[in-house]
């Protein structure tokens, strides 16, 4: 591992790379902050078995190598090399701070671990371990506590940084091997890797937030989460519980003590330290007396101010004046996208008031916010999965498919289905992908168990397919010990044959579950290539801002959202779009909803 501490010695290296093909690189910062100015702290590299190398850049008790010339022969590097990264997208922000956009050919290490065995850790010290035998020495062993990189002397540097492009160097060999040999190379080369860079765009590009509003927001929340609180109370003093005006409606000991104690309601769930107050139990319990059901109510206001409304605006860069989340594709083990920094994933979304907070993301002057949403893209996966022929005909037939189903599983005319029987057959509908039971289905309707026994009955009768193609997919789960999408992606399944019946009925559910969400998740994951390419490609007065589960929201220039209309459906329903992966059109017909507005709670 060696320090390079001229341009003169940095030329005459990067020169001895002029036959290599791949090159390891990453950078040291001095924070996380993927916008944070001069954060760049240090370069490492690597290009063969025998060195690696570390460029100080913006350290303080060390000579430093000069910022823009430094990143200009690295620039003529990109161009010519195929650059190895771990995480490269935290990598791409921190060249883009220092004014260099990276533009070239690029593999990512933790998008391979992620291919290879999603269910397992990605961070490059367990990668490291797991397949070189090699201990890497660790961040927290040469950051001292209250400092940061740029305070960590040059030869402990040198020797973290170049480890970590060393490590990098080697664990592409063995991952390029193992994606071929596993046949996921495929879905890397196609789907994974030229996503992060997607994602990356995305991430710069951020989102407009009206902040103003969203203060305004804050006021109006509070005085009902205030009105809420009181109405808890009152309900308390109604009940004749003397501390009702002093108990901490937080505290959940306190809580118990009310519902199971004083107001004597059954205890629904025990955990170790009592009887759980937890949003399921207070759901069932709402049914029996109010007070639960108001508690709901200022768990969720409570939830939208601390989690949204709150930090939001503090989130907004000063200097683009968006906010910019972060975006994983190596959560969840599903393949689906995941948000950070804020999670903009879990902004309820058939909610009033999840709806008010959507509000406040607003499109540029001049722009209008445009969304397409994948409409019950789960479902047509089950019928293209299955095959069922009830079901492929409802999509077929442009059918709402609740509305088909509740007619089918009652023997009605869908002219009289009710809107009580919709909802019931829309719980079926998505809750059979979830390994619904009738225990659940009961639950999740408010109907005696034997009811919803005889609705599940009654709907596989309906759509018979749908039961041969779940117990074929368990027991081929069984057989091979993983499940696929139909680009091919797998998740492991290692306690699909478990002597524990928890463990083995969460795996089957999984089994009939990962096809479906996986196949969604990539999808989307094409749709956004496709689509970011084309606006690209065409310069096209529009760009992608976000992307939430089967949503996509964009920002397009006023007068262009109609011809942008045409050109995203022809992208998004396109039945061609696993074709190279399975050789096959979709039989099932792709739909997306469409809508525009100046605010995301317009549309």
């Amino acid at each position: 591992y060696k320090a390079i501490t001229s341009l003169d010695e940095l030329k005459k290296t990067l020169a001895l790379a002029k036959d290599c093909e791949d090159f390891a690189f990453d950078t040291e910062t001095h924070s996380l902050d993927m916008f944070q100015k001069e954060n760049l702290v240090g370069l490492s590299f690597c290009f063969n078995d025998k060195e690696s190398y570390y460029v100080p850049l913006r350290h303080k008790n060390s000579e430093n190598l000069p910022v823009k010339e430094t990143l200009a022969l690295f620039a003529e590097i990109f161009e010519t090399k195929n650059i190895i990264f771990h995480n490269g997208k935290f990598d791409w922000h921190q060249l883009a701070n220092d004014g260099l956009d990276f533009n070239g050919r690029y593999e990512d290490t933790i998008l391979a671990s992620f291919l290879i065995d999603p269910a397992s850790s990605h961070n490059l010290e367990n990668l490291s371990e797991k397949y070189l035998g090699a201990t890497p020495t660790r961040f927290s062993e040469i950051v001292k506590k209250g400092e940061n990189f740029s305070d960590v002397p040059l030869e402990s540097a040198t020797h973290y940084a170049a480890e970590d492009s060393y490590l990098t160097f080697e664990l592409w060999k063995l991952f390029k091997k193992e994606l071929q040999e596993k046949e996921l190379y495929k879905v890397y080369e196609e789907i994974d890797r030229p996503l992060a860079y997607v994602l990356f765009e995305v991430e710069r590009t951020g989102v407009k937030l009206d902040k103003n509003y969203l203060n305004k927001l804050y006021r109006e929340l509070e005085k009902e989460r205030f009105q809420v609180e009181e109405n808890a109370r009152e309900i308390l003093k109604s009940e004749k519980i003397e501390e009702y005006n002093t108990i901490n409606l937080a505290s959940t000991k306190q809580l118990a003590k009310v519902l199971f104690q004083d107001l004597k309601l059954p205890v629904i769930k025990e955990k170790k330290t009592g009887p759980s107050t937890d949003v399921e139990v207070l759901e069932e319990l709402s049914t029996q007396h109010p007070f639960p059901k108001v508690l709901l109510e200022l768990r969720e206001l409570s939830k939208l101010l601390s989690t949204y409304i709150e930090p939001l605006p503090l989130l907004v860069n000063a200097q683009t004046e968006r906010l910019h989340t972060h975006f994983s594709q190596t959560i969840a083990q599903t393949g689906r996208l995941a948000s950070s920094e804020p999670n903009l994933q879990n902004i309820p979304i058939r909610t009033e008031r999840g709806n008010r907070i959507r509000k406040a993301f607003i499109a540029e002057e001049g722009y209008q916010l445009y969304s397409a949403d994948y409409s019950q893209i789960e479902l047509r996966f089950l019928a293209e999965f299955t095959g069922d022929e009830a079901l492929t005909k409802a999509f077929k037939d442009k059918a709402d498919i609740h509305t088909r189903t509740a007619a089918l599983v009652m023997e009605k005319d869908e002219s009289t289905i009710t809107p009580e029987e919709r909802r019931s057959a829309k719980a079926i509908n998505f809750g059979i992908i979830y390994g619904q039971t009738p225990f659940g289905l009961s639950k999740a309707l408010g109907i005696p168990r034997a009811q919803a026994a005889k609705f599940i009955e009654s709907y596989f009768r309906s759509y018979p397919k749908l039961k041969t193609w779940m117990e074929s997919v368990v027991q081929e789960a069984k057989e091979r010990g993983e499940v696929s999408t139909l680009c091919g992606r797998k998740r492991k399944l290692p306690d699909i044959n478990s002597k524990n019946a928890v463990l083995r009925n969460f795996s089957e559910r999984m089994a009939v579950n990962s096809p479906l969400q996986g196949t969604s998740a990539d999808l989307i994951k094409i749709a956004m290539i496709k689509v970011q390419n084309w606006l690209k490609g065409s310069k096209a007065p529009a760009r992608m801002v976000l992307q939430i589960h089967d949503e996509l929201l964009f920002e397009v220039k006023k007068g262009f959202e109609k011809e942008f209309e045409i050109k995203l459906r022809a992208i998004l329903e396109d039945p061609n779009v696993f074709k190279d992966f399975t050789g096959k059109s979709l039989e099932i017909p792709l739909l997306t909803d469409h809508g525009v507005g100046h605010d995301w709670g317009d549309i």
